[in-house]
This record gives structure tokens, C-alpha cells and sequence, in this order.
């Protein structure tokens, strides 16, 4: 049996963490339990013991875990590598020793302990060596857990605890069982997401690492002048295409970025101007803003025959008649779903060389609401993700149920999703609203969307009529709430969003619609809708499981002073 975890399923910030705790658990005897990441916070100082051991009859050890490359420096502290090449000093040695104070104070003043018992501060670095020698002011090698030792971890906390000689008391069961009822409240629970969002920050580093990662896939496709990458939402597909856009750059070769929607080539452009001008994409645009800029006009009057067929063909027989050096070496294309056969042979002829340039498509065969996606008639080689790492693994597991495609979900594990059933369709806006106040009671205007599954938000409405050319600014505006319809949000993601579903095009697959909707949230979802809207296209498990949730994780405290109500 392994050893008890408290939390069951905790909130890791990074590989690193997850990595350690799951080595120590596997391998520490079932008496021992381990309480990931307790924080004590007082008015002098804010501590956190990534992992506390409670071992009866052995000791405690309170562990700071580091991942990256560390490696020790003068006076006892290390330098911190990560994954992108920054580097910072770190003292994990001094960290773990004041977080064990910490909670060593904590747990006496807040039970009936009159004494503390053998105690031991280690740090973990997972993905680094320490060596054999290495000796410290305030800390031995004992007290490390390397990338060497982590099999043998549960040995090294039991050692290190050894060698200390000092007359302290070892803790009973009882003991432990007393520390553990007095931190309990100490360690964030994942399903508050008021405690989740200090984490989200460096969650937010661990999502950038894991994307990190991924592109050591583009290494292994480095001989290919052509490919189409497929994966779930949430799998990294546009950090690839934005790496594969920017290494072909650094090659001196003319690329052109090219997705279907305004809003991810606005937040793309956005991105980019932020770069040194060298550094920067030669085109980022999406297909009607690549047709105006050749001079092809826009009539008022357009349907989905105009989108997907007549646009097209008038760019391609436009671009016929270009000179090469308008042209591009290379196209990376984005959300490839949303492309019809007309638009992939209009795409083909921004090539100064339709047979041998440079073509790199990445999409999702799920997130196809357009009902377009034709690209399978260019014989691409194939590559494919299978991971979600961007959405909570509660978000990830409520959009399996709305995909054929099994998904891996690597992310974090989150809130509950929240489901406020509404009895009429025509309450879903003002409740979705309601639901939109109540977040910012907890997260900043720009951690928020509300996204609805067919008509526009009337605000929405108001600010691309009267402000189109800042409508977009919205994305990334740090003081603003954006509205958007999910098609508009495709390839987008905030960290919480409200998904009104009122309903759906009847060129659109439901199914697909929802899936993109539920996809876009980060961390915490909100689903507006009529119970039975959504029991067409989920099954009565994950409609029960919506509707089971026993607290609301986003309702503030009522007004009028009562208990904070729930909302089934």
C-alpha cells in the first residue's frame, strides 16, 4: 500500500512537483502520510512547504521541491535554470528550513501538542544532479533528493531523519493525526478557486513549459517541407504553429500565418508586435483580411456560399496574376479545419513555388463548426498530438464526452464545472450575466469571457458597431470583459468563461460547437443553459455529474448577510 496523500488529487504547478510527490508516495510505507503544499501565512511572512511528511515513529520532513536545471552556487544557494533558457537565484535550503518552522509554530499553537518532535528540512530537484560531496552551512547531501535518488526517496527521508542525534521525541500515529487536523485548513483546496488562483501564475509557467516541450516535435519533422499536425483543443497546436512560423523566419524566409477568424489572427498580430521587427512573422492575417488586401471587395449581401466558395476562387485567380516577389517561401496555416477545397487551392497559390514551398497546417477534426474542413485532398504526411495540457483535466473530461477522438489529458486538475440550469431559453442571457458579476467578485475583468453558441451578446453587439476597430483590443484589454460567440473565439482561451448556450446554427454541428465553447476556459467554466439542450449531446452521466456539484465555486456571499446559497 502507498503512503497517504492529503490532498487526493493536488493542484501540481509543474512536473516537477507531480514527479516528486508521486515517487514518495509510491514508495513511503502505507503509515506515512504527505500532505502536498501547506501554507502558512501571518502578517510577517507567507511560507509554503511544497511537501510535509508526518512518518510515526520516524519523524517529519518538510520537503521544497525545485525543478528546472539547478545548480549550487557560492554561500549556499543555487542557481535556477528553466526550460526557456532564464535563469534566477534560488535558496530552497533556507526555504525549506523557514517553512518548517512555519509550520512547526503553526501546528503547536493550533492543537493540543505541548512539545514537537525529530524534524528534518530536504529539497528535491528532480531534473538536476547534486553531488556527492556537496556540503552546505546550512544544509548536508543528505538532505537532497536528486534526479539519482528519486526511487529511492522514501530511504533518503528516513536517513536523513537518522542522522539527526538530537534528543527529540518521534511522533506517534496520534501525533500525526493531530498535525494533520490543525494544517488541514492550511492546504488549498483545489476545488476553491479562490485558493486555485494563487496558483495560477506559475500554473501558467508550467502550461508555457509543457508547450515548451512539444516543440521538440517540430525537430523531428525538420527534413519535412510539408506537414499537417492534428490534436485536441488544449494540445498546443497554435505555439507549434507559431514556432514553426518563427523558425522558418530565422531561416530568412518569407512566411505568412494564416487562420480563418479575426480574433486569433488580431491577438497573433497583437503578440507579435511585441517582438523585435527581425523577429517577427513577414504576414499575420486571416482569410478575409488576406482577400481585402488584395483588392478583392467585400459585398454587404454574403452567405456561407460567398465564404466558402466565391471568396476563394476570387483570390486565387487574383494571386494568378502576382508577382513572386508579393509571394511567400513558406505558409503556416492554423485552425486548417475551417478551410473549404477552395480555399486550401487559394492558399496553395500565395506560394512563389505551388510544388515545392513550404506548407504547415495544424487543426483539430473536433473543432470543425464550419463543416469546411477539406485539407485531406493535399496528401500532407501526417502528425498527430493526442494531449490536452491547457484545460483543467475537470474541463477536459466534460469535452471527451462531445468528441470521438481519445484525449490524454495532462493539465492540472480544477474546479468542478458549473452548471446553472435555467428553466427558459430566454433567461439564459440575463443568467449568464448574473454568473459574469459574480466572477469578477474573484478574477479580473480580463480572466473573464462570456461566450454564446449563437447570437451575439448585445454588448457584443453595441462595441462591433459603434468600436469595430477596438472591438478585438478587447482579447487582451487588462480592464475589459470580452463577448464573443464561440465561432469569434475559435483558438482563443481565457481563464474563466461563462458558455451561454442559446442555441445553435443550423449549419453547425451542435456537438462541435459545444466542444470548442467548454475548451476555451482554462480553469474555471460556467455553462448556462436548459437541462434539456444540453442532454442531446452529453450523456446522463455527465449531465448528473454537472448537476451534483454540492457547492458553487463561483457565487459570492449573498447580500442580504445569509450563507452563501448554492445553485444546483
Amino acid at each position: 500500500m502507498p503512503a497517504r496523500l492529503i490532498p487526493e488529487t493536488p493542484a501540481y504547478i509543474n512536473d516537477a512537483e507531480k514527479q516528486v510527490t508521486e515517487s514518495l508516495v509510491k514508495t513511503l510505507p502505507d503509515e506515512v502520510t504527505v500532505l502536498h503544499s501547506v501554507r502558512i501565512t501571518d502578517w510577517t511572512s507567507d511560507r509554503e512547504g511544497d511537501l510535509l511528511i508526518l512518518w510515526p515513529n520516524v519523524g517529519i520532513a518538510v520537503i521544497e521541491i525545485k525543478g528546472g536545471r539547478v545548480e549550487p552556487i557560492a554561500s549556499g544557494k543555487f542557481k535556477q535554470t528553466s526550460r526557456n533558457g532564464t535563469s534566477k537565484e534560488i535558496d530552497p535550503v533556507d526555504q525549506a528550513r523557514k517553512s518548517l518552522y512555519a509550520i512547526r509554530d503553526y501546528a503547536l499553537d493550533h492543537s493540543s501538542l505541548n512539545k514537537w518532535f525529530k524534524s528534518v528540512f530536504m529539497v528535491a530537484v528532480p531534473h538536476s544532479r547534486i553531488a556527492m560531496d556537496y556540503q552546505s552551512p546550512l544544509a548536508s547531501r543528505a538532505q537532497f533528493i536528486d534526479t539519482n535518488d528519486l526511487r529511492l526517496g522514501a530511504d533518503l527521508v528516513h536517513t536523513a531523519l537518522s542522522l539527526d542525534h538530537r534528543n527529540y521525541s518521534l511522533p506517534t500515529a496520534e501525533n500525526c493525526e493531530q498535525i494533520i487536523s490543525a494544517l488541514e485548513s492550511k492546504i488549498p483546496d483545489v476545488h476553491d478557486p479562490a485558493k486555485l488562483a494563487e496558483f495560477l501564475d506559475e500554473r501558467n509557467e508550467w502550461v508555457a513549459n509543457e508547450s515548451k516541450q512539444l516543440e521538440r516535435l517540430l525537430d523531428f519533422a525538420e527534413a519535412m517541407n510539408r506537414f499537417e499536425l492534428r490534436g485536441p483543443a488544449g494540445s498546443g497546436k497554435t505555439t507549434l504553429a507559431l514556432a514553426q512560423a518563427h523558425k522558418l523566419t530565422k531561416q530568412g524566409k518569407r512566411v505568412i500565418y494564416l487562420c480563418y477568424n479575426h480574433a486569433l489572427a488580431a491577438k497573433v498580430r497583437h503578440d507579435e508586435e511585441k517582438l523585435d521587427k527581425p523577429d517577427r512573422i513577414a504576414t499575420v492575417t486571416n482569410a478575409e483580411t488576406i482577400a481585402r488586401s488584395w483588392g478583392i471587395s467585400i459585398p454587404e449581401e454574403r452567405d456561407n456560399h460567398f465564404w466558402k466558395r466565391v471568396l476563394p476562387l476570387q483570390l486565387k485567380e487574383t494571386l494568378e496574376r502576382a508577382q513572386p516577389s508579393d509571394l511567400f517561401d513558406a505558409i503556416v496555416v492554423d485552425e486548417a479545419q475551417d478551410f473549404s477545397a477552395e480555399w486550401w487551392s487559394a492558399i496553395l497559390a500565395l506560394l512563389k513555388d505551388q510544388n515545392s514551398g513550404e506548407l504547415f497546417i495544424f487543426g483539430d477534426d473536433a473543432q470543425n463548426i464550419f463543416n469546411q474542413d477539406e485539407s485531406r485532398n493535399l496528401d500532407l504526411p501526417q502528425l498527430r498530438l493526442q494531449s490536452n495540457i491547457r484545460n483543467s483535466q475537470q474541463i477536459s473530461e466534460l469535452a471527451s464526452h462531445l468528441t470521438d477522438h481519445k484525449v490524454h489529458s495532462t493539465g492540472l486538475e480544477g474546479p468542478d464545472v458549473l452548471f446553472l440550469a435555467v428553466p427558459e431559453d430566454d433567461e439564459i442571457v440575463d443568467a449568464a450575466d448574473e454568473i459574469v458579476d459574480m466572477m469578477l467578485e474573484k478574477y479580473r475583468e480580463d480572466q473573464v469571457t462570456l461566450l454564446m453558441t449563437k447570437s451575439r451578446h448585445g454588448i457584443q453587439k453595441e462595441q462591433e458597431k459603434f468600436h469595430p476597430d477596438t472591438y478585438l483590443k478587447g482579447i487582451w484589454d487588462p480592464g475589459q470583459v470580452f463577448y464573443s460567440t464561440v465561432s469569434k473565439f475559435k483558438g482563443l482561451e481565457r481563464r474563466c468563461v461563462v458558455l451561454g448556450v442559446d442555441g445553435f446554427h443550423d449549419d453547425q454541428d451542435p456537438r462541435e460547437v459545444l466542444y470548442v465553447g467548454i475548451t476555451r476556459a482554462i480553469d474555471i467554466l460556467c455553462i448556462v443553459a436548459h437541462r434539456s439542450t444540453l442532454a442531446k449531446y452529453l450523456p446522463e452521466s455527465a449531465i448528473e455529474k454537472l448537476e451534483s456539484n454540492t457547492y458553487n465555486p463561483v457565487l459570492p456571499e449573498s447580500v442580504d448577510g445569509d450563507e452563501s446559497e448554492e445553485v444546483d
